[in-house]
């Protein structure tokens, strides 16, 4: 008798347990289709969008064919501070979603990504390392603080202007022709190896040196460099500076060099020195003293 109450209970708590996992099931990928709703898409304003332009037969669902439809979309200026749900439109080719307040987007799901336009936000991550189509890249106006696009081999054009980027490798993308990383924390910067390079814009870094690949066709824009620099003793160490080769400086004012030995002017607040970054270009940096 007990033996089968007992099984009768346990019986009835595995109805129960499958009844729930099904309703979460539901939710998630209601009927075989993923569900648009605030569990998958949690941004009102984006699941607005994926219902209205997505969604194409309104049954609140994306089916495979849905979802295999939308190669692009437009979401910009519409106040979305989340685009959680975006890995599941796996065939997006092309995204703009300037000009909203997103802190963090991952497209790492989003493969087939050949165009991201993602400026004017509050981003201090961005993740695009399986984006191996990935041709043009805009996410200037951010908070970025480090960018990898070491994966994303077919870089056209990249422009990471107006962030707080301190470092930037182009060593893996040799299709780039253009480069826009003006008024970020940069202290050194090699596109030598970029030999398709047209057109480089950095100015107002912290650039202290700049390698360029011997092109005649190349545009570059690379003023308003300025670095602070403390001293000991009136001397500063230039070999501390990543990437400088004394031997391409000349023209040095407020101080004088030997070796990698800078001695600084006793009344000088600044030095400034021309710097050859290649390509039968030069530059002219500042170094400022901090007292």
């Amino acid at each position: 008798m007990l033996k089968g109450i007992r099984t009768r209970i346990i019986s009835s708590a595995a109805a129960a347990l499958v009844a729930v996992m099904s309703v979460s099931s539901v939710c998630a990928y209601a009927a075989g289709g993923v569900a648009v709703n605030s569990k998958n898409f949690p941004d009102k304003a984006f699941r607005e969008y994926v219902l209205e332009k997505i969604d194409t037969d309104g049954d609140k669902k994306l089916s495979d064919d849905e979802i295999g439809n939308a190669k692009r979309i437009y979401v910009n200026g519409k106040g979305i501070s989340s685009l959680k749900g975006i890995e599941k439109l796996t065939a997006l080719e092309y995204i703009n979603c300037n000009e909203n307040s997103l802190t963090s987007l991952d497209l790492s799901k989003n493969t087939e990504l050949v165009d991201i336009f993602c400026s004017d936000n509050d981003l201090t991550s961005l993740n695009v390392s399986k984006c191996k189509k990935l041709e043009r890249l805009i996410c200037f106006e951010n908070e970025l603080k480090a960018l990898d696009v070491s994966k994303n081999t077919a870089l056209v054009r990249i422009d990471c202007s107006s962030n707080r980027i301190t470092s930037l490798d182009f060593s893996k993308n040799p299709a780039l022709t253009s480069i826009e990383c003006g008024k970020n924390k940069l202290i050194y910067l090699n596109v030598k190896k970029n030999t398709a390079l047209e057109y480089l814009e950095c100015r107002i870094n912290m650039l202290t040196s700049l390698e360029l690949p011997e092109s005649s066709k190349l545009s570059v824009y690379v003023d308003r460099q300025q670095r602070a620099i403390k001293l000991t003793d009136g001397k500063f160490n230039l070999s501390s500076l990543k990437g400088f080769d004394v031997k391409k400086a000349s023209g040095w004012k407020g101080g004088k060099v030997s070796g990698s030995t800078l001695t600084v002017d006793s009344s000088a607040e600044e030095v400034t020195y021309t710097y050859d970054i290649g390509g039968g270009k030069t530059v002219e940096y500042k170094l400022v003293i901090k007292r």
